[in-house]
């Protein structure tokens, strides 16, 4: 079985590919189960030029975060499926 949030996530990389940090690389119990997410697959500075065109008051459309974030997208359905099959 998962022990500790250090398995837990050694075993999310092996099947997923995707890396996440556990908890004790913030200062937390190895027992807790948290992890901390950074969305970092993405030209920050593009993404930000690209939501220029759209005023601050009107929220993004639906497809922006998919044409700018796709990657990023991809990794968390990595993580979605990861779970379901624990």
């Amino acid at each position: 079985g998962i022990a500790n949030s250090d398995a837990f996530f050694s075993l999310m990389l092996k099947e997923s590919s995707v890396a996440l940090l556990g908890g004790i690389a913030f200062g937390m119990d190895e027992a807790d189960m948290v992890a901390r997410l950074a969305y970092v697959m993405f030209d920050g500075a593009a993404v930000l030029k690209a939501s220029e065109q759209f005023p601050l008051s009107e929220e993004l459309p639906d497809d922006f975060v998919a044409a700018h974030g796709a990657d990023t997208l991809d990794g968390i359905d990595r993580i979605c499926e990861f779970v379901k099959v624990l």
